[in-house]
């Protein structure tokens, strides 16, 4: 962890607020997305790269899970403009009712105020040159480095914590140049 003194602090709150303003409305942002085909592991090849075993109707629970959640990738990545890539990870095989019980407070967390079909706040631009956005941007390319690497979680059910510090941590490195790595915990 990183101590930040009153001055550092001062400017993370400023430039978390000040991000949300950001214009980027003309901007696709790559994620990664290959010109190729993308390929996925079969059911057999993604549990010996997660080191999971499965017996029985327990085995057969977990690649009707697999085959569901894989129908799902291939259709967001088989979508023409897409922004990002879907993909499997450790949490494929999940049944809808694992994920939220993983995902701890989630479903708490819709309503009126929160997610889709709730209020749409006004864009406001804040770009004052007058010069048009890049086309694309990929932050794991710029110069020096203003992304740290993917933190795992885990069981805790704290993603707005980490997706937090994950801010904090490149719009700090943006302003200032330095990288630093904060602890999602404090």
């Amino acid at each position: 962890m990183v101590a930040m003194g009153p001055r550092v602090s001062g400017v993370a709150v400023l430039l978390i607020a000040s991000s949300s303003f950001a214009d980027t409305s003309d901007c696709t942002f790559r994620l990664g997305l290959s010109e190729h085909a993308p390929t996925y592991p079969s059911f057999e090849e993604y549990l010996q790269k997660y080191s999971l075993s499965y017996e029985g109707q327990e085995l057969q629970r977990r690649e009707d899970a697999y085959t569901t959640a894989l129908q799902r990738v291939k259709a967001q990545n088989a979508k023409q403009g897409r922004t990002w890539q879907a993909t499997v990870n450790e949490l494929t095989v999940l049944t809808p009712a694992e994920m939220q019980s993983f995902f701890g407070k989630a479903k708490y967390l819709r309503g009126p105020s929160r997610g889709a079909g709730g209020p749409q706040r006004k864009h406001v631009s804040r770009n004052t040159t007058g010069a048009a956005p890049p086309r694309d941007l990929d932050w794991r390319e710029h110069r020096p480095i203003v992304v740290t690497a993917v933190k795992s979680q885990g069981h805790c059910g704290s993603c707005w914590a980490f997706a937090t510090a994950a801010v904090l941590e490149s719009r700090i490195a943006i302003a200032t140049g330095a990288l630093f790595s904060l602890s999602p915990q404090q």
